[in-house]
């Protein structure tokens, strides 16, 4: 397989699966791990991470996240990391409703995985929990 074959064919397609290079280049899907390594290509924070896109496709939103389709990517990586730094960078702190609504995910599909992640701390305000970075100089902001 080619990485200039490849990359015309993200071009074509803008996301790909593992399996559907696999197929269409008559290989083993280990071939296609090793050039999505050196292309350091994107993986999706949502579909089970399963679709891939070349870093510089993204048009990424003020928030650091893209859609195509129903397929969402983000230039923090992976759900939890992008989850954590909208918290981070979020004036006020996020509501998991917010937080859903930026993600376009449903928060009760994912926020329970935040009750207890490494610098992050939520608080129940109004009956809505609020999530909030548990660094003191960003909480008083």
């Amino acid at each position: 397989m080619e990485t200039i074959a490849l990359k015309e064919m993200f071009k074509e397609f803008k996301v790909l699966t593992l399996d559907q290079v696999s197929k269409m280049f008559e290989c083993s899907i280990r071939t296609v791990q090793r050039q999505f390594a050196e292309l350091a290509v994107l993986r999706s924070y949502n579909k089970n991470s399963r679709y891939y896109t070349l870093p510089d496709i993204p048009k990424f939103n003020t928030d650091g996240t893209w859609g195509y389709q129903d397929i969402r990517f983000s230039k923090f990586g992976d759900l939890r990391k992008t989850v954590k730094q909208l918290i981070l960078n979020s004036e006020c702190g996020l509501s998991g409703g917010e937080i859903g609504e930026l993600v376009d995910l449903l928060p009760r599909s994912f926020m329970h995985h935040f009750r207890e992640m490494n610098g992050i701390f939520r608080d129940k305000i109004g009956g809505v929990y609020v999530y909030f970075s548990n660094d003191p100089s960003l909480y008083a902001r």
